[in-house]
């Protein structure tokens, strides 16, 4: 088993605590921001797809979707 570089380690640790805050302010969302979020993240959906799950219009799918990701970027400083 390979011991990875404590830059590695860090930077995991750092990650893992990063996606835990982001993961812990999307529970706190209503429900329909929660579902696009975890279906386009976690799930891997494209936007058509989350739309006729959520039978929502795909506009209103990406705007909910994107004004989330630019809280997100806000909130917790990424620039990317």
């Amino acid at each position: 088993m390979e011991i990875p570089a404590a830059e590695d380690f860090v930077a995991r640790v750092h990650d893992r605590a990063l996606l835990e805050a982001i993961e812990s302010y999307v529970s706190g969302l209503d429900l329909g921001e929660q579902a696009v979020f975890r279906l386009r993240i976690y799930g891997e959906k494209t936007f058509p797809e989350i739309a006729a799950a959520l039978e929502e219009p795909e506009a209103a799918v990406k705007s909910r979707y994107y004004r989330l990701i630019g809280r997100l970027r806000k909130e917790f400083g990424a620039d990317g």
